[in-house]
């Protein structure tokens, strides 16, 4: 998970405002731990028969305006930007490569389970806040501007492979031979912005932007290839093949920006809102060569079931008063481009002595999603 966050605030008041109370608080806390610090000092100065020249600092000050009553400047702005980015390259296989297996209880559960899976979560939030207020209680026909600007970018790049090979092996006496790549986990990206621009003046302006990207390749790869099955096995139980791959992905991108502007005459605001996806899924189980004898059944499967979401929504509202020009303005962008691949192969194999073979890729309903079955049980 990637976040990141910022939060700017401005105020051009003639009383305290909200940032001035908040750094008042932390002063008062400071200095009382401080005052902690010369008591201890004090005490053992005085246990040595020293002298202490220790003064306690104030702990209950109340904010105040050092400008109260003076000519404050015209213009207050806000701004903040956050970028959020997750830059990953994974690679999850299980492999079998050139190994001899021979299953000699005839009577027990003779299995060959080979399984990558991949379950991960790969999320970016990034989120911007601005808020600018100006008001003129000292000097209420003053002119004045305020402005703030807000910016969250989300961002996945991810190159992920899940793969499961069985390759140039001989086995013998297997019950089942179970060879399984699985993806069931989530790419998320959310960037939003909110601006606020507030001002009893002549005009107030804001502008928020809220962009999310995701850049994904995902390959889930099932693969046997070249191998030997059952050529000297002598029993009469029949193997059980299943090759299968299983994509049950959740991939989502939203944007979202909220523009607030308020003044006594000129106001406008700005929001932009942009997605975009470019994700690629290539889902691929492949039988390629060898020699599979005494065989009750083959499966070759691809089943696919992905959850592709792409939104974005702004919010803009601009008030003035006095027939005063008031605008707003949304855009909204959202691409997509998704190119999903589901392909089953069985070629150059000898198969002997066999009862059915099924070769399959298909999109259909799943199981609930890895990420999304813990999100509800969480709550």
């Amino acid at each position: 998970v990637t976040a990141d966050a910022g939060v700017s605030m401005s105020s051009n008041e003639d009383a305290a405002g909200f940032g001035g109370k908040i750094g008042t608080f932390f002063s008062n806390k400071q200095n009382a731990i401080t005052n902690l610090l010369g008591q201890f000092d004090s005490w053992v100065y005085k246990k040595f028969g020293g002298n202490s020249t220790w003064v306690p600092k104030p702990t209950n000050e109340s904010a105040t305006n050092p400008q109260a009553g003076e000519q404050l400047p015209s213009f207050s702005l806000a701004a903040t930007a956050s970028v959020a980015v997750s830059d990953l390259d994974v690679k999850t296989a299980a492999v079998v490569d050139g190994t001899k297996i021979t299953f000699k209880n005839t009577s027990g559960n003779n299995d060959l389970n080979v399984q990558g899976a991949d379950n991960s979560a790969v999320v970016a939030v990034a989120g911007g806040m601005a808020f600018a207020w100006k008001t003129n209680t000292a000097h209420p026909d003053v002119t004045g501007k305020s402005g703030s600007f807000a910016g969250g970018a989300a961002v996945n790049l991810v190159h992920s492979d899940v793969d499961a090979i069985i390759q140039g092996s001989t086995i013998n006496g297997a019950k089942t031979i179970k060879n399984t790549a699985e993806r069931s986990g989530t790419l998320a990206a959310a960037g939003a912005a909110i601006d606020i621009s507030l001002n009893t003046g002549t005009s107030a302006a804001g502008m928020a932007a809220g962009i999310s990207v995701n850049l994904a390749e995902n390959k889930t790869v099932a693969l046997m290839k070249g191998n030997t099955v059952n050529d000297t096995y002598t029993g009469t139980n029949k193997t059980i093949i299943e090759n299968l791959v299983t994509n049950k992905d959740l991939q989502v991108t939203g944007a979202l920006d909220i523009n607030a502007v308020k003044s006594n005459k000129n106001s406008g605001s700005i929001g932009v809102v942009a997605t975009w996806d470019s994700v690629k899924n290539t889902n691929k189980a492949e039988i390629d060569g060898g020699t599979y004898k005494k065989i009750g059944i083959v499966k070759d499967n691809v089943i696919t079931d992905l959850t592709q979401i792409n939104a974005a929504l702004g919010l803009g509202v601009a008030q003035g008063s006095g027939g005063a020009l008031a605008w707003n303005f949304q855009g909204s962008l959202l691409v997509g481009v998704f190119k999903n691949t589901a392909e089953a192969n069985v070629k150059n194999i000898t198969l002997m002595e066999a009862d059915t073979l099924e070769v399959k890729a298909y999109d259909t309903k799943l199981e609930t999603n890895k990420f999304g079955d813990y999100l509800s049980k969480r709550g």
